[in-house]
Order: C-alpha cells, then structure tokens, then sequence
C-alpha cells in the first residue's frame, strides 16, 4: 500500500507540471507545430529558405535546450493567429506584439524586446516658402551672418587705417570712411568687383589680397549653410508624428498590433498582407504614411533605404514582444528556458547584431 500511494503521489506531481526533459505536458512526446511570418529584425528568410532573426534566434537555441523537435512553417499574419485561435497549433514566433486584447485570446511567454509604433512616410520636394523662411532665419544661418558682418567690419576697418591718408577721396576721414571700408570687403567678397573703391598703399593691397583668398573659403562655407536651409525647407515629412496621422491616407498590416491602434483611434486605413506591401504602396503614393513596429520600419530602412521615403523618429503606443501560444497551454518551462537564455553573454550580441544601439 505504502509503494502505491508514492506511485500515485509520483504521477500527481509530474503530470500537471510536465516531464523531465521541460516540455509542457498537453505537447510532450509529439513535435511541436510553430508557424512564424517574417518580419525584420525577428524573423528572416534568405534565399535558401534559412530563417534568422532576433526571435528566430532565440527560439532555435530554447528548443534545443528543452530537448523539442518541431515543425516550423512560414505562413502569412493572417493564418498564423488563426492558428493560435484555433488552437491548432503550439507556437507562434515572430514581431508579436502584447497587447491588452491579445492577451484575452491567447497566451503570451514571457518578452524578449520592447519597443512601440513607428510611422514611415514619403517626403514632398514642394517648395515650402514658410518652412524656407524658417530655415534661412535659422540660429545657425542667423549665427553665420552676425559672424560674417564683424568681420567685413574688421577687414573694412583694416583697410581704413591704411588707407584714409594717401586715398582719402575714396576712404574719408569718420565714420563715413569706416562705411566705405565695410562696402570695399563686402564687394570684393562677392567678387562683384564694382571698381568705385581700390587701395592704393602698400599696406591696403597686402590685406586687398590676403582678404580675397578668405573670402574664397567663406563663400564657401555660407553657401553650404544657406543649401542647408533651402533643402530643409524643401524636403518635408507629409505625416509628422501621431497627431497627423487622421488627416492623411495610412496602410498597415492586416490584423498587426498597428491596425489594432487605428481602429481604436477610429483612423482609416488601408490593410496590407505584409510589411513589404505596405511600404511598397507608400513609394508608389497610394498612401502617404505607414503604422508599423518602430523597430521593423528601423531595421528595413537602414538596410533598403529610399529617398523618397522616411521613418518619423521617435516611437509611440509603447509594445512589449513574445512568443504566444494557444489560449490554456502552460508557458512555464518555455518561460523558464527563455530567461536562461536571454541571460547569457550570446544574447547581448545577438540583441546588438540586430537592433544596434536601441
């Protein structure tokens, strides 16, 4: 009796928690079905059909440390949530965002990035004259001119002192002179060269020379700030942040944490099967801004970057990411394995290899 009641007291402690080798007991003895759809930097797919990935990654190594043999299969957003919600499957991995209404429905392990929304839209080369005027009235144009200004009136002020004696016909004597000095380097700066004023002594010759060398140089330099005030008033973000996004044309991924942020903002859009596509029709000008994940939206950009195109920075509707399965299936032993993981030295590189400084 004594050697029942331990086999009994044995099985009511292994059954309800899993077996030995940490795979959930509803999956143990048979391979998992995980499905994933690819989506940079978690899941990618090369040529040769091979998947990396930030949480491709993660877990190829989580399943070889519990001992699961799987089946993994790349499907669109569409049929890997059906499956979760068919419970047809056992693991979902990819860009899957925790959300509140998410969570009602299936089950989540434990995070392995955070991040948020980020939005990609195109730029417009019309010229802006209000965003023009603020870019020539910019402290940094402002800054240059006032720098500028003193020194034509020190180069004009040098070449009164030598002047004002010998060439007082065309450097007079007061203020006056002072002005006309000022007048003399800022025409042979520009290189108008009128002829109405000359220097004629030594002294104002040698600096007449040396000052038309510099001037080359700074003719130069303000010309590379003033370019950079026009283009910047030029190239413009038609969507600027969050705040625009009601007022213009937006795309998304179909049933992605991003749609479920526009339809709960009453914002319409436009549904796309994948990133790819959406991104595609904002090149093409079918929308002008995209609501996807910041990190996703970074990640393309920086690897298959396109003029007309740019990622708002700054994200927002701040989103953790995890694997989910089934709604009731027990994550414990995942949860486990995963933070063993995560805590390891090879994680902080593979983090770094595929989100960088974030």
């Amino acid at each position: 009796m004594t050697i029942l009641r331990a086999f009994i007291f044995l099985l009511a402690v292994i059954l309800p928690h899993g077996t030995i080798d940490g795979s959930s007991g509803d999956t143990a003895g048979k391979k998992w079905k995980v499905l994933t759809t690819p989506s940079a930097p978690f899941v990618m797919e090369d040529d040769g059909a091979h998947l990396s990935g930030l949480a491709m990654d993660l877990w190829t190594r989580t399943a070889d440390q519990m001992g699961i043999e799987y089946d993994l299969e790349v499907v669109s957003v569409e049929d890997l949530y059906d499956g979760l919600l068919s419970g047809k499957i056992d693991l979902a991995i990819g860009d899957i965002a925790m959300t509140s209404k998410r969570a009602r429905q299936v089950n989540f392990s434990v995070p392995f990035a955070s991040g948020g929304l980020g939005i990609a839209t195109r730029v417009t080369d019309q010229i802006n004259w209000e965003h023009m005027f603020s870019g020539l009235i910019s402290i940094p144009v402002l800054s240059a001119l006032i720098v500028l200004s003193v020194v034509l009136l020190l180069i004009g002020l040098l070449i009164w002192l030598f002047e004002r004696k010998r060439n007082h016909t065309q450097f007079t004597r007061g203020i006056k002179g002072i002005g006309s000095g000022f007048w003399w380097s800022a025409v042979t700066m520009s290189t108008v060269g009128y002829g109405d004023k000359a220097p004629i002594t030594p002294g104002g010759r040698m600096v007449a020379a040396l000052w038309i060398f510099i001037s080359v140089l700074l003719i130069s330099a303000m010309t590379g700030i003033l370019a950079s005030g026009l283009t910047v008033g030029q190239l413009q973000p038609i969507v600027t942040g969050p705040a625009d996004l009601r007022g213009a044309s937006v795309g998304a991924v179909v049933d992605s944490s991003a749609m479920e942020y526009l339809q709960k903002k009453d914002i319409k859009s436009t549904s796309y099967k994948s990133i790819s596509r959406a991104l595609e029709g904002l090149v093409e000008g079918d929308v002008d801004a995209v609501v996807a994940d910041y990190i996703e939206l970074r990640y393309m950009f920086k690897n298959d970057g396109n003029s007309r195109v740019m990622v708002v920075p700054n994200f927002f509707q701040i989103q953790s990411y995890a694997f989910a399965a089934p709604k009731g299936r027990d994550l414990q032993d995942l949860n486990h394995a995963m933070l063993k993981q995560m805590e390891t030295e090879w994680w902080e590189r593979s983090r770094f290899l595929y989100l960088g400084k974030y």
